[in-house]
C-alpha cells in the first residue's frame, strides 16, 4: 500500500512531504505528477480541509470517482491503484494529508481498511503533530564552557 503525505495551508499549491511504496519510486513519481500537472485542483481533500472545522477527518476516494481522465491515468492507473483513504490532520496553520493507496485488487475489503484507519486516526494524528513539533524545535547549543571539550572519538 503506497503512502503519500501532502501538506497544505489551504492556499495555493500543496507540498509533497514524503512518499513511500513497496514498488520503488512509484509513490514519489505519482506525487510529483500530482503537483506538476496541477491535479490537486481536482482533489476533494483540499475542499474538505478548506471548509471543515479543525478536526481530524477521514475521506475515501475510489478511482472511478476521479473527475479527470489524465489525473486518473497519471496517478492511479500507472501504479495499479484503485482507491485512496486519507487522514486529514490539522496541524499548526496547515493540514497534513496522510494518503494510503489501495491496489485495484486487495485482500482486505474497503470497509475493514477504513475502520482500521479510523481506529488508528487519533494515534496517527498525535504522532504527526509531535513529529512536526520536533522537526521545528531549535537545535540546542552547547554552553560556552563546553565548546572546547573534545569528544572521546576526536
Amino acid at each position: 500500500m503506497p503512502l503519500r503525505t501532502v501538506a497544505t495551508s489551504g492556499e495555493g499549491v500543496p507540498a509533497l512531504v514524503d512518499a513511500l511504496s513497496l514498488r520503488g519510486q512509484a509513490a514519489q513519481r505519482s506525487g510529483e505528477r500530482y503537483l506538476h500537472h496541477g491535479y490537486y485542483r481536482f482533489d476533494n481533500n483540499l475542499r474538505i480541509s478548506a471548509n471543515e472545522a479543525r478536526a481530524t477527518y477521514l475521506s475515501h476516494l475510489h478511482v472511478n470517482e476521479l473527475p479527470d481522465a489524465a489525473y486518473r491515468a497519471a496517478c492511479y492507473d500507472s501504479a495499479g491503484l484503485g482507491e485512496r483513504i486519507s487522514l486529514l490532520i490539522p496541524a499548526r496553520r496547515e493540514w497534513v494529508f496522510v494518503n494510503l493507496y489501495r491496489p485495484l485488487r486487495c485482500e482486505i475489503d474497503t470497509p475493514s481498511a477504513i475502520d482500521l484507519l479510523a481506529r488508528l486516526a487519533p494515534l496517527l494524528a498525535a504522532a504527526t503533530r509531535r513529529h512536526l513539533a520536533l522537526i521545528e524545535a531549535p537545535v540546542p547549543t552547547l554552553p560556552a564552557s563546553l565548546t572546547g571539550v573534545s569528544s572521546p572519538n576526536s
